[in-house]
């Protein structure tokens, strides 16, 4: 306030010189006394709020009550905007669902739309979120399952930048979005795993109140873990091994956290703190402890192996090379892979299989998890493998599994696939598994070719 009291006195002093002046400097003083009046209402001040009893302290600024009348305009032509936004979704939620009822796909405009509805969506403040909310429950467009599912989104959305806020709007909204229903589960999983990423202990604090068990399903816990798994993996295995609520859903939130973690960085910090949590000296030999860790840590690496599995072969290779997995480890990650591979082309993991494993036993055990699915898919592919490979063990051993899969409903390929063989017990035992196949679809054949074979 020193300005305004420093030009109040200003004005105080001219009209004490103007009480005290010769009457022909009245005009001069007058004009002092307007420049002065002037320069206070340019600096945003009300010169007569003393003669109206308000005091000098009192003195108001017109520039704030402009301010504040701005502000708000501002508000209120914003609250309109949202509403705007909220009517343009509800319409949207209509066209969408009626395009779901006639079983048609969004087009290339409506998938510009939904991003540009998504990119609008998070630009949104909590309070803009919640008015949005009220747009949308007060709706008599729309069917209440529309409404739950855009109640859910906005707090999906709302969790993205405020997870705390948006569960605090999913508590207050629980039963509106109904007890136990997929979009619950969904938005409070989502709001609470993007929390646990970003702060661990204030979300981890959140799920273990008493006050919030009703909120918690097995989902949203295992949703949670794998995101607290990005963010502090030991954490999210220590509480797996211990806390009451967690270990009852051990199996799924492994492969949870498996799925959570897109970066290769992010595999090698969980299976390390797997690792470690086994290699606790304070776990007892034979505890169920110390065989839980190991369970979790078996888990992980399958986890992984399904990951890679399902991932691009020269990203997986890659982490591979670079993992730092033990051997026994790394073929337990390759057995998981191997077992993935069902509708896709496993001919390039074949290949990196017969120069990885050298132990027969092995190879077999893997060739037998990747050859009868791609056999049955498209067995001349695996024909055409076959026929493009140099002498070896790993052609040997898709051929024989390649046999062994077409016996039961073509036998007669498989004897000419089991003949290729080199000679070995295993072979013989091949073509006298083959003929007894054979024997009940054509028996003349099988003996014929028993004969032939020296069966």
């Amino acid at each position: 306030m020193k300005i305004s009291l420093f030009l109040t006195v200003l004005i105080l002093l001219a009209t004490a010189v103007y009480y005290q002046s010769d009457q022909k400097d009245v005009v001069k003083i007058r004009e002092e006394v307007s420049g002065l009046r002037g320069a206070l209402l340019a600096e945003g001040f009300d010169p007569d709020a003393a003669a109206r009893g308000e005091g000098v302290v009192a003195v108001v600024r017109l520039k704030d009550k402009e301010a504040a009348a701005a502000a708000g305009a501002e508000r209120a032509k914003h609250e309109t905007e949202v509403k705007v936004f909220a009517q343009e979704l509800i319409l949207f939620a209509i066209e969408m669902n009626e395009s779901q009822k006639n079983r048609i796909a969004p087009d290339p405009e409506q998938q510009k739309r939904i991003m540009k509805i998504m990119s609008r969506f998070l630009e949104l403040s909590e309070s803009d979120l919640r008015l949005v909310i009220s747009e949308v429950k007060g709706s008599t467009a729309l069917v209440e399952k529309a409404k739950r599912e855009m109640l859910g989104m906005s707090i999906m959305m709302l969790g993205q930048s405020n997870p705390a806020a948006g569960l605090q709007l999913f508590s207050e909204s629980r039963e509106f979005l109904g007890e136990g229903g997929g979009m619950a589960k969904q938005t409070a999983g989502m709001c609470l795993a993007t929390w646990a990423e970003k702060d661990p202990s204030a979300a981890m604090a959140w799920m273990d109140k008493k006050e919030n068990a009703d909120l918690i399903t097995d989902d949203t816990r295992r949703m949670a873990l794998a995101g607290l798994a990005r963010s502090n993996p030991a954490l999210a295995l220590q509480r797996l091994q211990s806390h009451p609520g967690d270990k009852e859903n051990a199996d799924s939130a492994t492969a949870s956290m498996i799925g959570s973690a897109a970066k290769p960085e992010d595999r090698v910090s969980l299976l390390a703190a797997a690792k470690a949590a086994l290699d606790d000296p304070s776990l007892a030999k034979d505890s169920k402890e110390k065989q839980r860790a190991l369970q979790i840590q078996q888990s992980i690496l399958a986890g992984i192996g399904q990951s890679l599995g399902n991932g691009s072969f020269e990203e997986s290779v890659a982490w591979m090379d670079h993992s730092g997995l033990s051997p026994d480890d790394r073929y337990e990650v390759t057995k998981r892979v191997a077992g993935s591979l069902w509708g896709k082309d496993p001919a390039p993991w074949l290949g990196w299989i017969g120069k990885e494993v050298t132990e027969p036993q092995k190879l077999k055990e893997l060739t037998a998890q990747i050859v009868p699915s791609w056999t049955q898919s498209d067995f001349n592919s695996v024909g055409e493998w076959i026929n493009s490979q140099e002498e070896g063990a790993l052609r040997t051993e898709v051929t024989r599994s390649l046999a062994s899969t077409l016996q039961e409903k073509e036998p007669e390929a498989a004897a000419r696939w089991a003949l290729t063989l080199p000679d070995s017990e295993e072979r013989i035992t091949l073509l006298q598994n083959i003929k007894e196949k054979w024997k009940t679809k054509d028996e003349a054949a099988a003996a014929a070719f028993a004969e032939e074979n020296g069966l």
